[in-house]
């Protein structure tokens, strides 16, 4: 029968988590972010390297 042994080299699903710390109710702090506005020039672009790289099309 075949060990069950870990992949020496296993494939990560993607980037590690970032934590973030909020202050009070999280609640409250997720509430009043989602509840702003945009800003008057708009979104800040993402720079093309922190991108993610889009799906391949299927033709």
């Amino acid at each position: 029968m075949a060990e069950n042994t870990p992949d020496p080299d296993p494939k990560k699903p993607g980037p590690e988590p970032e934590r973030l710390k909020i202050d009070g109710d999280w609640e409250d702090a997720v509430s009043k972010a989602l509840n702003k506005k945009k800003p008057a020039d708009g979104w800040p672009k993402v720079p093309e390297e922190d991108q993610d790289e889009p799906a391949a099309e299927d033709e």
